[in-house]
């Protein structure tokens, strides 16, 4: 297994590793796919330097994903240029899990946010996978909150 950097070639393997992430029911149709798959290559190109994504490849096949998202902060009177990473949407193949695949994939998003000099990097995790971020150093954020809505909400008139 090769964990290496996502490109916009990998937008196809990635929309199907998405949709398995995101655990849809039907499976979406090959025009479907297709418009999903031109939107990451879009968003993946529109993002720029404010992404890190990464794959898992075995034998050519993507097994895995996981993507950092950076985004600068308010500067600090001593920190003025301050960056988060935030880690989303990592999914391994269920065929290839417990096999080190996810935490190989986190580590590289770790090792990439300290090379930028990101002190800081958040996830929200899963019960099955918050195991895997306790053992790369995260922990529990007692007072971090979050406000959520349903998109009906948000688009209600």
């Amino acid at each position: 297994m090769v964990v290496r950097n996502a490109t916009t070639e990998d937008a196809a393997a990635l929309a199907v590793l998405k949709v398995a992430w995101a655990g849809r029911p039907n499976h979406p149709g090959p025009e479907e796919m297709r418009s999903f798959s031109n939107d990451i290559a879009s968003w993946m190109t529109a993002e720029g330097d404010s992404l890190i994504a990464r794959v898992a490849e075995r034998d050519g096949a993507l097994v895995g994903m996981a993507w950092l998202v950076i985004f600068d902060r308010v500067p600090d009177f001593h920190d003025r240029s301050r960056s988060t990473g935030d880690i989303q949407s990592v999914f391994v193949l269920p065929e290839f899990r417990q096999h080190g695949v996810g935490r190989a994939l986190v580590d590289s998003l770790l090792e990439a946010a300290d090379e930028r000099g990101i002190l800081r990097v958040t996830v929200s995790a899963n019960e099955a996978a918050a195991q895997l971020y306790v053992k790369a150093g995260f922990r529990s954020a007692p007072l971090l909150l979050e406000r959520r809505l349903d998109r009906q909400d948000v688009l209600a008139p």
